[in-house]
């Protein structure tokens, strides 16, 4: 009877023990996965850590955007929840000189392992192979979705990207044309594929027709209404804030 009475104690005492054990388990858990979650969102960009979130116009993604002697401002063309358009605006402010390079919205490209590991923190469901179009499904919120969207088309480019702005479609064709144009990629020897002989050519050529962004003449004439007056264009630059989203504050835009 003893015997019978110590194993049913014992039997409790391990129940009791085991379920300890696993809630301690999921808190644990829960507390690690919030803390990772925290840490991917502050380090994925370059490590710096310097994540804000402002209640101004427009919350700062990722780092403080800033203007640098030759800023590169990345364009989000919207239609609702799509993105139908791309471009990366390079601004010399030595040689005031402004270039477009359109970027097809179309593109896809592959996310390095150890970049895709962080954004599963995220979103576990983003693909390792997104689509630049759809960023947007792949995140909660727009913020997150041009935050995390500037950082993987870096990685894409290789360059570094001052700042990103958000247009809307109305907004782009005032502002914007598209034009036909024949463009030429060349790839590698190193990634290059072998001919139905083995040899590997010296290079390799592509030539497909793009449909680019060009300023219209309109938006062209707009700027040269303005230009060399500080003042009209301190106010056009707040009006067309009015219409645009951006990490780049007003004040910051109208001082570069």
């Amino acid at each position: 009877m003893k015997n019978t009475k110590r194993k049913k104690n014992n039997v409790v005492r391990i129940f009791f023990v085991s379920l300890l054990k696993s809630v301690l388990f999921m808190i644990v858990l829960l507390l690690a996965g919030f803390a990772s979650y925290k840490v991917s969102y502050t380090i994925l960009s370059d490590g710096r850590g310097n994540v804000r979130t402002s209640k101004g116009d427009i919350a700062d993604i990722i780092e403080e955007a800033q203007t640098d002697e030759i800023s590169k401002n990345l364009i989000y063309v919207c239609n609702g929840d799509r993105i139908v358009s791309l471009m990366l605006e390079i601004c010399n402010t030595n040689t005031n000189n402004m270039d477009y390079v359109t970027i097809p919205a179309r593109t896809e490209f592959t996310i390095p392992t150890t970049m895709y590991q962080k954004l599963c923190t995220v979103n576990e469901e983003i693909p390792q192979i997104v689509r630049l179009g759809r960023l947007k499904t792949y995140f909660a919120n727009d913020e997150d979705a041009f935050g995390y969207g500037e950082l993987i088309i870096e990685k894409m480019l290789g360059v570094k990207i001052s700042y990103y702005t958000v247009l809307d479609y109305e907004t782009f064709k005032n502002h914007y044309r598209r034009k036909w144009v024949n463009v030429v990629f060349k790839q590698d020897t190193a990634t290059a594929t072998p001919d139905a002989d083995g040899n590997i050519p010296s290079s390799q050529t592509t030539r497909v027709a793009e449909r680019i962004a060009i300023a219209s003449s309109s938006y062209i004439n707009q700027l040269k209404d303005i230009a060399g007056d500080q003042e009209k264009i301190a106010e056009y630059i707040k009006e067309q804030y009015e219409r645009v989203n951006s990490n780049l504050t007003v004040y910051n835009k109208i001082g570069y």
